[in-house]
């Protein structure tokens, strides 16, 4: 409904930015807008650019979490620290990722956390945040760009 209204009042561009990881459904719902709407392209910045290269460095956790570790309580601690409730505790789970497409994050731990928030800061939470937005702007503009370029008609 949405999209279809922004069409209607002659935006061109759409931008999905998922905040949240594992949000698996936006890609196809994304595939059918772009194939339902004659006017509107919708990009969806990709989930790749949530950790991008070099963050590693910054965060010594990155490759073990998956929900409120160090990466994302980094971030909240930076934009909203009072959502952010002590004490933060380690979640290490047992299993691999794909058990979330089975049962809920409290059920895998009841703190609902997948990680190492306990390493968190809000300085990397602020880089961190700042090289997505850099990395989410650059990918826009060069997808706009290539759609344009493409025959896909004139989106700039």
């Amino acid at each position: 409904d949405i999209a279809r209204s922004l069409e209607e009042q002659g935006v061109r561009v759409l931008v999905v930015i998922n905040g949240h990881g594992g949000n698996f459904i936006l890609e196809p719902a994304v595939e059918r807008l772009n194939r339902d709407l004659i006017s509107l392209k919708v990009l969806l910045a990709p989930e790749s650019l949530a950790l991008l290269p070099g963050q590693d460095r910054l965060f010594a956790t990155a490759d073990r979490e998956v929900h409120a570790g160090e990466v994302e309580t980094s971030v909240m601690l930076y934009l909203r620290p009072d959502l952010v409730r002590p004490p933060r505790p380690d979640g290490p789970v047992a299993v691999g990722r794909e058990f979330l497409d089975y049962v809920t994050i409290d059920r895998l731990n009841p703190e609902g956390v997948w990680g190492c928030p306990a390493q968190a800061d809000p300085r990397k939470g602020e880089r961190a945040l700042a090289a997505r937005v850099e990395a989410i702007v650059a990918y826009v503009v060069g997808a706009v760009h290539w759609l344009a370029q493409g025959g896909h008609g004139d989106l700039e």
